[in-house]
């Protein structure tokens, strides 16, 4: 409820602020990004950070604040890289066989202004953009995500259920339906380097990656387009898409099945750091097992 709540608080937040600065936006459209990065570090870091000591659990544990193994980051990069493969073959089938044209076509047009302000032209705005857009972000919403929100419910239920609970609240409030099943897909991979690790720094590093590399995408090939490509040219990219989005699901299996065999990491008291806490009434149990069910 508390996720939600902060979640709630900088979405409303970030939208009063660009309401409030609209006749200054009409002339400057960079100043939506300064409102964008003002609610992320105001409404939702601040409060994450401040929501944290009514917590029983100490700050560290809660936020996931502790050194991850050297190879869980370029693990966590090439899981990144790897969804945002998948995630662009998956739009395009999703694209051409899984949503009505009109429909498409409607969350397309409205997403386009969005698409555009995160569209640098200069070095200078895609590095404002990156700061704004990718490490912002990066930080504020995996301290609330894979933090506050996942770890608090990891007490109650099990890992698998926390992390897809969290996952779908990280996905929805995106706003954004026609990535909301790539939205997902990396929040359940965020979730579980957060939750293997045992930190959140290797799903910070991978979070600030995926928003920076569709940055970078966007500069490099300029504006986006006001209407969709043609279904053809949909299935003509498609097409040439196969090989490296299987390429990337192996990547992807290998990099969930190493993670999968590293073993977590344990507190002073030898519980497992993502846990709940020992039954008081049964000093031999522990926290959650090592395994995500």
């Amino acid at each position: 409820m508390t996720a939600l709540a902060l979640t709630f608080i900088s979405n409303i937040g970030g939208m009063i602020i660009v309401v409030a600065l609209r006749r200054v936006v009409e002339s400057r459209p960079q100043l939506v990004l300064f409102a964008i990065g003002l609610s992320q570090l105001g409404l939702m870091l601040l409060p994450t950070l401040f929501v944290h000591r009514r917590q029983s659990l100490p700050a560290g544990q809660l936020l996931r604040l502790r050194p991850a193994p050297a190879l869980a980051y370029p693990a966590a990069l090439l899981g990144t890289l790897a969804i945002h493969v998948i995630g662009s073959g998956y739009l395009l089938v999703q694209k051409l066989y899984l949503i009505p044209p009109k429909v498409y076509d409607f969350f397309h047009s409205s997403n386009v202004a969005e698409m555009r302000l995160f569209t640098a032209h200069t070095p200078l705005e895609l590095a404002a953009m990156v700061v704004i857009a990718a490490l912002i972000p990066g930080v504020s919403e995996e301290l609330l995500f894979r933090g506050v929100a996942q770890r608090s419910l990891e007490r109650d239920l099990p890992p698998a259920r926390a992390i897809i609970f969290t996952s779908m609240l990280f996905a929805v409030v995106h706003l954004q339906p026609v990535n909301l099943v790539v939205l997902f897909g990396l929040a359940c991979f965020l979730g579980y380097l957060a939750w293997k690790t045992g930190s959140i720094f290797p799903s910070m590093l991978a979070h600030f990656f995926f928003n920076a590399g569709s940055i970078l995408v966007a500069y490099i090939y300029g504006d986006v387009p006001d209407t969709p490509h043609p279904a053809r040219d949909a299935a003509s990219t498609l097409a040439s898409m196969l090989l490296p989005v299987g390429i990337a699901i192996i990547i992807l299996l290998l990099v969930i099945d190493w993670l999968r065999r590293q073993e977590r990491p344990a507190d002073s008291h030898g519980h497992h750091i993502g846990g709940m806490p020992p039954d008081a009434d049964n000093p031999e149990s522990s926290t959650f097992p090592n395994q995500l069910l």
